[in-house]
């Protein structure tokens, strides 16, 4: 099967990236072989253009990539911004600052590059673990230009977080659940899904049809979008309740299982 004038748009952890934090060689195998019969490809990821790099290895870099869980598209062949949404941080920061104050969270705010960490005393472990480029520092110090917030932590307080959303800022942003340790902000009407429109609207003469697949609930407009659309096995429910397929477990190589899918079809 050709895959001409088709679009996939994978995300990255939980989806193509395995629980070993490595992307399995089923997966990138596949890719290639889409790529090689016509299809064009992308991820949709929550990560930066520096946190992203290290999992690119072997990945089809030709169009442009969704980052920040909407926030943005770049171009890592010419290591540029193609499109930015940015926060309104005046609207944000009493939120965050009432946050740090009586919420046991990590918080970690993006403006590109180098991202900014609250001082504090709750850690995200995985910053240290994959050796990302950070900067702790104090609210007043952080510029302007936000393409989101990530809040970092357990259950309870990201359950009061969600509560203090949904009764201040529910319809000036938008938040999400990235993975059960994560809620995310970004801004009013943003998410995969809003990029995937813009990365459509980009590559509108070369695509027909569009895949995608997720396993969390930052995807879920992501997968709404698709024309074909799966989640892995381990997916979240909030995932596999809006795609129309399900692939198996992403250590088992889910993204290569999702084409071996479109092929059959």
């Amino acid at each position: 099967m050709q895959f001409n004038n088709m679009l996939l748009v994978s995300d990255l952890d939980g989806t193509l990236i395995g629980r070993n934090m490595k992307v399995p060689n089923i997966n990138i195998h596949a890719i290639q072989e889409f790529t090689k019969k016509g299809g064009l490809f992308a991820c949709a990821t929550g990560r930066t253009e520096l946190n992203a790099v290290p999992f690119m290895e072997g990945l089809p870099k030709d169009n442009p990539w969704i980052l920040y869980n909407g926030s943005a598209l770049y171009d890592f062949n010419k290591n540029e911004f193609i499109k930015k949404n940015i926060l309104d941080d005046d609207l944000i920061r009493p939120l965050i600052d009432k946050v740090s104050k009586e919420l046991n969270l990590n918080i970690q705010i993006f403006t590109g590059g180098a991202f900014y960490v609250l001082e504090g005393e709750h850690t995200d472990n995985l910053l240290e673990r994959e050796k990302q480029n950070y900067i702790k520092t104090t609210l007043e110090k952080i510029p302007k230009g936000w393409f989101k917030v990530l809040f970092h932590g357990d259950n309870a307080p990201l359950d009061e977080l969600t509560s203090l959303i949904e009764s201040y800022y529910n319809d000036k942003l938008h938040y999400m659940r990235s993975s059960s340790v994560y809620l995310e902000i970004t801004p009013k009407g943003v998410n995969k899904g809003s990029a995937l429109l813009d990365l459509k609207e980009i590559l509108k003469d070369r695509v027909h049809t569009v895949a995608t697949i997720g396993d969390f609930g930052n995807d879920v407009e992501l997968l709404q979008l698709g024309d074909i659309s799966a989640a892995p096995e381990n997916a979240h429910p909030s995932a596999k309740n809006v795609a129309k397929y399900m692939v198996c477990d992403v250590d088992e190589g889910a993204v290569a299982d999702f084409i071996g899918l479109i092929e059959k079809l």
